[in-house]
């Protein structure tokens, strides 16, 4: 919008945004489903939903989950996407699923790494769903997450996700703390969706 504005000042004050609409109702039945390949709740799970290809940065999770094992974390990392990677004992790639919602609401975890992002609705899931969000600053990550408030932002690389999910690994009030934060959006989200609804 801000770019179309400057472009045609003159339709300022016409042009609106308009977000995907999502389904809370169905994504929340949808979430109950049972699936194929269950959390442990033992360790930490992470995990990432989206296209496996450069754009989405997934082909840095290999040399990240190699650090996060040197650092003895106790994780599995699930990537729900179509691609390949070979670190069979720490990432699981369940391939594409129609329902990712059991997934989102059973992690510890969401990781976006995407190197270019619009406004990335898997984002808007792992908010709904209450889970800490690490994501690279895509412009779509920066307009639904305020750093350190309801998810982290932090810059690409592999050490810079690596000590972002160390962090929020070993903190659990600040996950606490991003928790309670996405509770109110949740509840600002789904009277929004009431209204829009009538």
């Amino acid at each position: 919008k801000e770019k179309f504005d400057l472009k045609l000042p003159e339709y300022k004050n016409k042009s609106e945004v308009f977000y995907n609409i999502m389904d809370f109702k169905l994504m929340e039945e949808k979430s109950k489903e049972k699936i194929e390949k269950s959390f442990d709740a033992k360790q930490y799970n992470i995990l990432t939903v989206g296209r496996i290809c450069e754009e989405k940065g997934q082909d840095i999770i290999p040399a990240i989950a190699l650090k996060l094992k040197e650092k003895e974390i106790n994780y599995k990392w699930y990537l729900i996407g179509e691609g390949e990677f070979q670190i069979e004992n720490y990432i699981i790639l369940l391939g594409k699923k129609l329902n990712p919602y059991p997934y989102f609401r059973n992690c510890n975890l969401y990781v976006q790494t995407s190197r270019q992002e619009g406004y990335g609705l898997t984002l808007t899931e792992a908010k709904y769903f209450l889970k800490p969000i690490i994501s690279s600053n895509t412009a779509g990550a920066m307009e639904q997450i305020v750093n350190e408030s309801n998810g982290i932002i932090t810059e690409f690389g592999v050490d810079q996700f690596v000590e972002q999910i160390i962090s929020l690994y070993h903190d659990s009030e600040k996950c606490k703390c991003i928790e309670k934060q996405l509770q109110k959006e949740r509840i600002k989200l789904i009277e929004n969706k009431k209204i829009e609804e009538k």
